[in-house]
């Protein structure tokens, strides 16, 4: 099993309304399960771009920024079991 750490640089594969789509970015937390993911945000980030349930029951999980077109930020909270370190 791979080890991700903070400031590692991720991909994985998401699906949404049956599409998958790859996403990538840089880990800036890791959040152990029934932790609340929100309080991992960077201070001023916008609700919307936070996507991911707050609090997850059953996996622990990485906080991973996603830079958008704009060079704003996406913010996803993928299980820590999906992800893949990309050298």
């Amino acid at each position: 099993m791979q080890i991700i750490r903070v400031g590692d640089y991720v991909r994985w594969t998401s699906q949404a309304g049956g599409y998958a789509k790859t996403k990538e970015g840089d880990v800036i937390a890791i959040i152990p399960k029934l932790d609340d993911a929100s309080k991992y945000i960077p201070p001023g980030a916008p609700r919307c771009r936070m996507k991911f349930q707050y609090v997850n029951m059953a996996f622990d999980r990485v906080l991973v920024s996603v830079r958008r077109k704009s060079g704003s930020y996406d913010y996803y909270a993928p299980s820590i079991n999906l992800v893949k370190v990309v050298d």
